[in-house]
């Protein structure tokens, strides 16, 4: 039995898979799980990992996911349910996440320990069996990555499942395809959403699409829950049209989230908001220290899986990805079609609700595009103009998507490993941003010494910042290390993070 399958079973002996998840047993070695958000793809995944260990010698199941924040997740919901042993969590702040969930365990982590023996990096993970890790941590070797490299012998032995594969950069997603084409391992690839182009490029790469349309009429469990309309859509003229709605939404007693594309105007949104005494949003983006950004996402997740209380999150694209966000109201900018069906998955999730419910999807134009582009605009609107208004299920979204989504370019299969011959030269695994740097707040400067001073990590202390904020030192200490910046703390606020203009500073 899967740990998986252990948990869920806990206090219910008449549990049992649905028809849509022990169907995945038959996928064999390759497959990529098309379902809707919700639809509990991951239990599949158990079950699909548990026949491909009965058919061929594997050693270890590895779940890999697109950001640290979702391989967490992974790990308290699935992974960590496991023998403390046995299981693993591998990503660049693992050893701190780890270190939290020791002190706030739940029901699966509770008295275990996780740490590999830390001079042994690599031989310290070959024993476990269940991985929750970032992609970059396991794929990373065929960019040279030398954490990748450590790992070949533990992916080698394994049934690896990818989630959340639409939300890959295309650097990412070319070296999925090289991955897949070049590399003799057990690979379930999963998404609630996936453009035809990348489902197509999937395919050549040797994945069976499953559920395919003639499967899905003898899967009434899934049928019922891609066709149940959970959605009403409603189109508003701007940021202020949206002020008031989530105003009168959350004094409503509703749960609320709020999804921008840019870092400043979620903290404008917040701020607005935070202007009337009875709204206290919560705020989750990317520029956090690693230890508020922890907090701010444990905030979030709690928000929504309460229903006693209204609350309400003003969030960027971090909420889109593998997060089981439940809002009853779901306010959004225009953005890319497959990021609005994300978004739009994380409202009316829950099987326990009102079958008549559904939740309000709220869309309007922001006063510009970025950080995407008007042809991801237009489409967009086109995409959104034929969901119409009446009610809308994630089955019409799926169709629409398929749609509305622009072609892209065809991975080739090749790779920095593939392709570099003598030269080992480390590359990255997925797209860079370069405006932005990993850095300290002067104020943490003291902390960041103690740390160093007694080898331990320090990764609780990091932020991303603008790259032009990451000098606010013009005599930079020579311990600090050399990849990190250093930041003012006047423009931090633990709340509201890492802003740009001290005018923004929180009153």
């Amino acid at each position: 039995m899967s740990p998986k399958k252990e948990q869920l079973a806990k206090g219910n002996p008449e549990f049992d898979w649905h028809t849509f998840q022990k169907r995945a047993a038959t996928l064999g070695d390759r497959a990529l799980l098309l379902a809707a958000c919700g639809a509990g793809k991951t239990v599949a995944a158990w079950k699909w990992a548990e026949a491909v260990a009965g058919e061929r010698a594997i050693g270890k199941v590895i779940f890999l996911y697109p950001t640290r924040g979702t391989a967490t997740e992974g790990f308290r919901d699935y992974v960590g349910w496991a023998p403390g042993a046995e299981a693993a969590l591998v990503h660049g702040s693992s050893r701190y996440e780890l270190e939290a969930i020791a002190e706030n365990p739940n029901d699966a982590t509770q008295g275990k320990n996780y740490e590999a023996e830390e001079r042994l990096f690599a031989l310290g993970l070959w024993s476990k069996r269940y991985f929750s890790a970032t992609v970059d941590q396991f794929l990373g070797f065929i960019e040279h990555s030398y954490t990748g490299m450590c790992l070949l012998p533990a992916l080698a032995d394994s049934a690896v499942i990818i989630d959340e594969v639409h939300s890959f950069d295309r650097h990412m997603f070319d070296n999925l395809i090289s991955f897949l084409k070049n590399f003799d391992v057990p690979v379930l690839c999963m998404t609630a959403t996936l453009p035809p182009s990348r489902r197509d490029e999937l395919i050549d790469a040797g994945l069976r699409v499953y559920p395919n349309d003639s499967e899905r009429f003898e899967l009434p469990d899934l049928e019922e829950k891609e066709k149940h309309p959970r959605y009403r859509l409603e189109f508003i003229a701007n940021e202020d049209a949206a002020l008031k709605i989530a105003a009168a939404e959350y004094k409503a007693g509703n749960r609320v989230l709020w999804v921008v594309n840019t870092v400043k105007r979620c903290q404008r949104v917040a701020r607005r908001l935070n202007k009337d005494p009875s709204i206290k949003p919560l705020v989750y983006h990317g520029r956090f220290r690693l230890q508020d950004r922890k907090d701010r996402h444990a905030e979030a997740v709690s928000a929504f899986k309460q229903t006693s209380e209204a609350k309400i999150a003003i969030t960027t694209q971090v909420c889109e990805m593998s997060l089981d966000l439940d809002a009853d109201v779901l306010i959004t900018e225009y953005a890319p079609v497959s990021s609005l069906v994300q978004r739009f998955g994380r409202a009316n999730r829950s099987s326990d609700r009102d079958r008549k419910f559904r939740a309000r999807l709220i869309v309007y134009r922001p006063e510009n595009e970025r950080p995407y582009t008007k042809q991801d605009f237009l489409d967009a609107q086109n995409f959104l103009r034929d969901l119409g208004t009446e009610e809308i299920s994630q089955r019409l979204m799926a169709e629409m998507l398929e749609k509305h989504s622009p072609p892209q370019r065809i991975a080739d299969g090749s790779a920095r490993l593939l392709e570099g011959g003598y030269y080992a030269t480390p590359g990255m695994f997925r797209d860079i941003d370069d405006f932005t740097r990993s850095a300290i707040l002067k104020m943490d400067l003291q902390e960041l010494k103690a740390y160093l001073d007694a080898k331990k990590p320090y990764d609780a202390l990091v932020i991303n910042v603008p790259d032009k904020f990451a000098n606010a030192l013009e005599e930079r200490p020579g311990w600090v290390p050399k990849y990190l910046g250093i930041a003012d703390e006047r423009f931090y606020d633990e709340q509201f993070g890492f802003m740009t203009e001290l005018g923004e500073a929180i009153e």
